[in-house]
């Protein structure tokens, strides 16, 4: 199976620093090169599935995140990958807790490519509002059916050469800042 890499430009770098941080809990703005950078977890448990998933964080408050699903634990079987570009602002939780962060991210991109298998059920079932499915092949969703551009409220550690997104189930899904997520997941990005 072939792996297809891509890094997507998105514009509007101005539009990401005139959203507000309000309720952010008081801490200062946080330097960017914090998370600057590559991270990436290895196989885990993703819903019914398993995945890889790859950050790169850049210093202009852009992140794109590459994410290939499989069908087993041991992350050998591809279904799909995906790649989405988002604008994010990072802030310090507190002057005092100098490894957390409350980050709000914004979707701006989304694209898709099937493995085969994947291709022949998503055009069987219409996923994404789309009907033309073919294996390997880059296909953009932006603004269909299976993309938001909802603002997320969520929260950011890193310790080491480690980093935690904000464990956004339940009550803490973080489609508010009231809903921010309190806690990280268990599962680290490393560098």
């Amino acid at each position: 199976m072939k792996h297809l890499v891509v890094l997507l430009m998105v514009g509007c770098l101005g539009c990401a620093q005139e959203k507000s941080l309000s309720g952010s809990g008081g801490g200062s703005s946080a330097d960017l090169t914090t998370v600057e950078g590559e991270w990436e977890k290895p196989c885990s448990v993703s819903g019914a599935l398993f995945e890889i998933r790859n950050l790169d964080f850049s210093t202009d408050g852009k992140l794109v995140i590459e994410s290939t699903l499989y069908s087993e634990a041991a992350c050998t079987t591809e279904l799909y990958s995906s790649v989405e570009e988002i604008n994010y602002w990072l802030v310090r939780v507190s002057d005092t807790a100098e490894d957390k962060y409350h980050w709000n991210w914004e979707s701006q991109t989304l694209s898709y490519t099937p493995s085969e298998a994947q291709a022949e059920t998503w055009n069987s079932n219409g996923f994404c509002n789309y009907g033309d499915w073919e294996a390997d092949e880059l296909v953009d969703r932006t603004d269909q059916d299976c993309h938001t551009t909802t603002l997320f409220y969520d929260l950011l550690k890193t310790e080491d050469d480690q980093l935690f997104l904000g464990d956004r189930t339940g009550d803490n899904d973080g489609t508010s800042n009231d809903e921010r997520p309190v806690l990280v997941e268990d599962a680290a990005y490393e560098r």
